[in-house]
Protein backbone atom coordinates (compact mmCIF):
# COMPACT_ATOMS: atom_id res chain seq x y z
CA UNK A 1 0.00 0.00 0.00
CA UNK A 2 2.80 2.35 0.93
CA UNK A 3 4.13 1.72 -2.86
CA UNK A 4 1.09 2.26 -4.35
CA UNK A 5 1.01 6.03 -2.33
CA UNK A 6 4.64 6.37 -3.26
CA UNK A 7 4.41 6.06 -6.92
CA UNK A 8 0.97 7.96 -6.80
CA UNK A 9 2.84 11.25 -5.44
CA UNK A 10 5.89 11.27 -7.63
CA UNK A 11 3.32 11.53 -10.63
CA UNK A 12 1.73 14.33 -9.07
CA UNK A 13 2.38 17.29 -11.07
CA UNK A 14 4.15 19.95 -8.69
CA UNK A 15 3.42 23.05 -10.65
CA UNK A 16 -0.38 22.18 -11.20
CA UNK A 17 -2.66 25.13 -11.08
CA UNK A 18 -4.17 26.10 -7.38
CA UNK A 19 -8.03 25.84 -6.92
CA UNK A 20 -9.33 28.98 -7.88
CA UNK A 21 -7.03 30.84 -10.06
CA UNK A 22 -8.27 32.96 -12.78
CA UNK A 23 -7.06 31.22 -16.07
CA UNK A 24 -9.64 33.00 -18.42
CA UNK A 25 -10.51 36.48 -18.51
CA UNK A 26 -11.86 38.02 -21.98
CA UNK A 27 -14.21 41.49 -22.24
CA UNK A 28 -14.92 43.47 -25.25
CA UNK A 29 -11.84 45.21 -25.37
CA UNK A 30 -9.90 42.26 -26.11
CA UNK A 31 -12.78 41.35 -29.58
CA UNK A 32 -10.86 40.36 -32.64
CA UNK A 33 -13.24 41.57 -34.67
CA UNK A 34 -13.02 45.23 -35.33
CA UNK A 35 -16.54 46.62 -36.30
CA UNK A 36 -17.39 45.13 -33.03
CA UNK A 37 -15.15 47.40 -31.17
CA UNK A 38 -18.31 50.49 -31.98
CA UNK A 39 -20.89 48.11 -30.66
CA UNK A 40 -23.60 49.85 -28.08
CA UNK A 41 -25.53 46.99 -25.69
CA UNK A 42 -28.51 46.00 -24.26
CA UNK A 43 -30.48 44.31 -21.64
CA UNK A 44 -27.22 42.93 -19.63
CA UNK A 45 -27.82 39.96 -18.16
CA UNK A 46 -24.66 38.03 -15.12
CA UNK A 47 -24.36 34.18 -14.73
CA UNK A 48 -21.97 32.01 -12.78
CA UNK A 49 -22.39 28.70 -12.81
CA UNK A 50 -19.92 25.66 -12.66
CA UNK A 51 -19.24 24.04 -15.44
CA UNK A 52 -17.01 20.88 -16.90
CA UNK A 53 -14.47 20.90 -19.95
CA UNK A 54 -13.15 18.19 -21.54
CA UNK A 55 -9.10 18.00 -22.12
CA UNK A 56 -8.04 15.56 -24.43
CA UNK A 57 -10.28 12.68 -25.10
CA UNK A 58 -10.05 11.32 -21.74
CA UNK A 59 -10.07 14.13 -18.96
CA UNK A 60 -12.36 16.38 -17.59
CA UNK A 61 -12.19 19.61 -15.37
CA UNK A 62 -14.50 21.81 -14.09
CA UNK A 63 -14.05 25.53 -14.18
CA UNK A 64 -16.60 28.48 -12.15
CA UNK A 65 -17.32 30.60 -15.10
CA UNK A 66 -18.80 33.86 -15.06
CA UNK A 67 -20.75 35.19 -17.80
CA UNK A 68 -22.13 38.64 -18.85
CA UNK A 69 -24.34 38.67 -22.14
CA UNK A 70 -26.21 41.45 -23.44
CA UNK A 71 -27.82 42.32 -27.23
CA UNK A 72 -24.58 44.14 -29.17
CA UNK A 73 -25.98 46.85 -32.05
CA UNK A 74 -23.05 47.45 -33.98
CA UNK A 75 -22.67 48.12 -38.29
CA UNK A 76 -20.83 44.98 -40.38
CA UNK A 77 -20.03 46.51 -43.42
CA UNK A 78 -23.11 47.43 -44.62
CA UNK A 79 -25.25 45.82 -42.54
CA UNK A 80 -26.94 46.82 -39.33
CA UNK A 81 -26.64 43.70 -36.54
CA UNK A 82 -28.33 43.15 -33.25
CA UNK A 83 -27.44 40.06 -32.02
CA UNK A 84 -26.87 38.40 -28.52
CA UNK A 85 -23.53 38.53 -27.64
CA UNK A 86 -21.09 37.49 -24.65
CA UNK A 87 -19.61 40.89 -23.68
CA UNK A 88 -17.52 39.11 -20.33
CA UNK A 89 -15.87 35.90 -19.50
CA UNK A 90 -13.70 34.75 -16.70
CA UNK A 91 -12.91 31.56 -15.43
CA UNK A 92 -11.32 30.02 -12.48
CA UNK A 93 -10.09 26.59 -11.40
CA UNK A 94 -12.68 24.53 -9.41
CA UNK A 95 -10.95 20.70 -10.70
CA UNK A 96 -7.90 21.14 -12.84
CA UNK A 97 -7.23 17.49 -12.43
CA UNK A 98 -3.66 18.36 -11.27
CA UNK A 99 -3.17 20.10 -14.58
CA UNK A 100 -1.33 23.34 -15.05
CA UNK A 101 -3.01 26.07 -16.77
CA UNK A 102 -1.59 28.84 -18.29
CA UNK A 103 -3.57 32.09 -19.19
CA UNK A 104 -6.49 31.59 -21.84
CA UNK A 105 -7.97 34.03 -24.94
CA UNK A 106 -11.05 34.42 -26.65
CA UNK A 107 -11.56 35.31 -30.33
CA UNK A 108 -14.89 36.63 -31.84
CA UNK A 109 -17.78 37.36 -31.67
CA UNK A 110 -17.85 35.22 -34.90
CA UNK A 111 -20.95 34.36 -36.24
CA UNK A 112 -23.54 30.64 -37.01
CA UNK A 113 -22.56 29.82 -40.99
CA UNK A 114 -25.88 30.64 -42.83
CA UNK A 115 -27.02 30.88 -46.46
CA UNK A 116 -25.66 33.71 -48.47
CA UNK A 117 -27.59 36.79 -47.78
CA UNK A 118 -28.97 35.60 -44.62
CA UNK A 119 -28.46 36.97 -40.99
CA UNK A 120 -26.91 35.32 -38.17
CA UNK A 121 -28.95 33.29 -35.33
CA UNK A 122 -26.01 33.74 -33.16
CA UNK A 123 -22.90 34.68 -32.27
CA UNK A 124 -20.28 32.35 -31.28
CA UNK A 125 -16.89 33.40 -28.96
CA UNK A 126 -13.61 31.22 -29.46
CA UNK A 127 -11.87 30.77 -26.32
CA UNK A 128 -9.19 28.23 -25.72
CA UNK A 129 -7.38 27.67 -22.24
CA UNK A 130 -3.61 25.51 -22.26
CA UNK A 131 -3.74 22.84 -19.94
CA UNK A 132 -0.51 20.68 -19.37
CA UNK A 133 0.84 18.33 -17.12
CA UNK A 134 4.41 16.58 -17.63
CA UNK A 135 4.88 14.86 -20.70
CA UNK A 136 1.40 16.16 -22.06
CA UNK A 137 0.40 19.76 -23.84
CA UNK A 138 -2.82 20.01 -23.98
CA UNK A 139 -6.25 22.34 -24.76
CA UNK A 140 -9.59 23.11 -23.36
CA UNK A 141 -11.29 24.73 -26.10
CA UNK A 142 -14.79 25.60 -26.62
CA UNK A 143 -17.24 27.59 -28.43
CA UNK A 144 -20.10 29.63 -26.61
CA UNK A 145 -22.75 31.13 -28.00
CA UNK A 146 -24.07 34.66 -27.49
CA UNK A 147 -26.70 33.35 -24.56
CA UNK A 148 -24.07 31.82 -22.79
CA UNK A 149 -24.57 27.69 -24.11
CA UNK A 150 -21.73 26.13 -25.14
CA UNK A 151 -21.71 24.44 -28.82
CA UNK A 152 -20.89 20.77 -29.35
CA UNK A 153 -17.76 20.20 -30.16
CA UNK A 154 -17.41 19.94 -34.09
CA UNK A 155 -14.52 19.19 -36.76
CA UNK A 156 -11.48 20.64 -35.32
CA UNK A 157 -10.36 24.36 -35.90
Amino acid sequence: MLLVAALAACQANKDATPVGTKVLDWDTSKTTRPAFKTATFDGKQVKDQSMTFAVMDTDQVKLKVHLETATAKYQEDTSAMQLGVITAISATVEDGKDYTFSAGGCEGPNYELTAPGQAPGYSILDCRIAANKPHVQAFVVFDMKGDGTILPPGPAK
